[in-house]
């Protein structure tokens, strides 16, 4: 791979560049990788886990290139999967139909991910709302019966005053038929004086 990108003066720059890369794959990943593209029984030597790695350090920043180029032919900035299917078209990739395949699972499982967290986001608010709406109704509740407590205790304030008013009333009237009895006797015992007299 690196010999058949190192001819041309592009290629040879991203050679460049690849070789320069302070970051590695993590070997752990590519160790993973080449286990399960070998045969059972298989053993890679680490000079060829380390071979493989800077490859694929290789093929991903010529890929990454590549993509770039047909995202400015474009005319936009973001590489996006249509975009790196034709860089692997324009590098002649034979896996280009698999490649296709993977990226609409990826984004059949992303959009079901995404309806997935809609619905999970509708019903945290539906059940806020109802939480919402229960608290509000409790308050509600709790207001009216403060209300009536209120409005009970005001009855009772205004019927206890009206029974003291009443009573004040009678002992106002029992008050001035005394005083009228008194005020008879009174007149009686002077016509009696004037009678005498």
């Amino acid at each position: 791979l690196i010999r058949l990108l190192a001819p041309t003066t592009s290629n040879t720059i991203l050679y460049t560049k690849v070789k320069k890369m302070d970051s590695e794959f993590p070997k752990a990943v590519i160790a993973r990788i080449i286990k399960n593209a070998l045969p059972d029984g298989a053993s890679v030597s680490k000079d060829a886990k380390s071979a493989i790695s800077v490859a694929a350090r290789v093929f991903v920043s010529y890929a990454t290139d590549t993509a770039s180029s047909m995202t400015l032919v474009r005319g936009k900035s973001t590489i996006s999967g249509e975009d790196v299917i034709s860089a692997m078209n324009e590098m002649e990739f034979p896996f280009v139909d698999e490649l296709k395949e993977t990226l609409e699972v990826y984004r059949e499982s992303q959009a079901k991910k995404r309806e997935g967290q809609r619905v999970e986001k509708a019903r945290k608010s539906k059940m806020a709302l109802e939480r919402a709406e229960n608290e509000a109704s409790v308050e509600k509740e709790q207001e009216d019966n403060t209300e009536k407590s209120t409005n009970d205790n005001a009855n009772e304030v205004v019927k206890a005053q009206e029974n003291d008013d009443g009573e004040g009333t009678r002992e106002g009237n029992i008050d001035e038929e005394a005083n009228n009895e008194e005020r008879d006797e009174a007149m009686d015992v002077e016509e009696n004086d004037v009678v005498e007299e």
